[in-house]
């Protein structure tokens, strides 16, 4: 049984979104540094901001560019057929300087629908699609070749637009890093266990964001910030993280890239398809009852699905 604390935080009284959250607390990921203009992790990441329903406040979460139109995050930071998410491009999403892309696309894998809050491999993966390319400046990240590789102990690097302080929920919106260890790289088919107990890991605010990995010279995009764990962990990003296994849906990554690339309009593929609307864990929006109890976190309050 799985105590799930989203690890994407919601920012509230936003009256003037030109480049992106300017009432909105701030927030980054714990025990982390800032990441600089010359690192290419900030080539390769960027901010997702969904909107409310009622068009005051929204979501923050993280995600990552697999492709010049394309990123990946988390199936819980988006909502299909909801309110339009945003792509942010910028290490402060404060900033003057933060370039916008209305996300036209949105594909949530299937499994989510049917195994969120149920345990391992809950198939929590989304793909979003966004005009207009990638912001001068900006390049792709390569997914890892095999999950197989991943070994207990490995190094893994998270960065994040969440925040730096679990307790008092400071900050939002400044991209950070920080490194830490694979504890358990395969519990499930799909999913992996990072060690963030030494002060350092993702917290609220980082959902959908990358796990980097060592590969060749480089590195490689390992997976994709999922929930908190273990079950009934003390909500201060302090225990272990799950993180969704890219490689693991590799297939289902290329073939929902064709699907949205392939829409005849800009807008097209955004609405679920009929039946496919997966649970939110947010507390702005009802959710299918689960067999095990859900913790969610929206802005420093603990919620509670029964």
């Amino acid at each position: 049984m799985i105590s799930r604390k989203v690890m994407c935080v919601l920012l509230f009284a936003i009256a003037a979104f030109s480049v992106g959250m300017s009432h909105a607390a701030r927030a980054d990921i714990v025990g982390g540094e800032e990441v600089q203009a010359i690192d290419p992790i900030q080539s390769t990441t960027a901010a997702l901001y969904e909107p409310s329903a009622g068009g005051r406040g929204g979501a923050l979460c993280t995600a990552s560019l697999i492709g010049k139109d394309i990123a990946v995050t988390a199936a819980h930071c988006v909502q299909p057929g909801g309110p339009k998410p945003v792509l942010l491009f910028g290490r402060d999403v404060h900033s003057p300087q933060t370039i916008k892309r209305q996300v036209t696309g949105v594909s949530v894998n299937p499994r989510w629908k049917t195994r969120a809050g149920k345990g391992m491999d809950e198939g929590d993966i989304a793909l979003v699609r966004f005009p207009g390319g990638l912001p001068s400046g900006y390049q792709t990240v390569k997914p890892l070749d095999s999950e197989k590789s991943l070994k207990k102990g490995d190094t893994a690097v998270l960065a994040g637009y969440g925040i730096s302080n679990a307790r008092t929920h400071a900050g939002a919106g400044v991209l950070r890093k920080t490194s830490v260890k694979i504890l358990n790289s395969r519990p499930g088919k799909s999913e992996m266990i990072l060690d963030q107990s030494h002060g350092r890991g993702a917290c609220h605010g980082d959902s959908g964001g990358p796990a980097y990995v060592r590969h060749g010279k480089g590195v490689a995009l390992a997976g994709v910030t999922n929930r908190s764990y273990p079950a009934r962990a003390p909500d201060d990003c302090a225990h272990q993280v799950v993180y969704t296994k890219v490689d693991a849906y590799r297939s289902w990554i290329q073939k929902e890239e064709r699907k949205l690339r392939a829409s005849p309009s800009p807008s097209a593929g955004y609405s679920a398809k009929a039946g496919s609307r997966a649970p939110r864990h947010s507390s702005s929006r009802a959710s299918k009852p689960a067999k095990t109890p859900v913790r969610r976190i929206s802005h420093g309050k603990v919620k509670r699905r029964h």
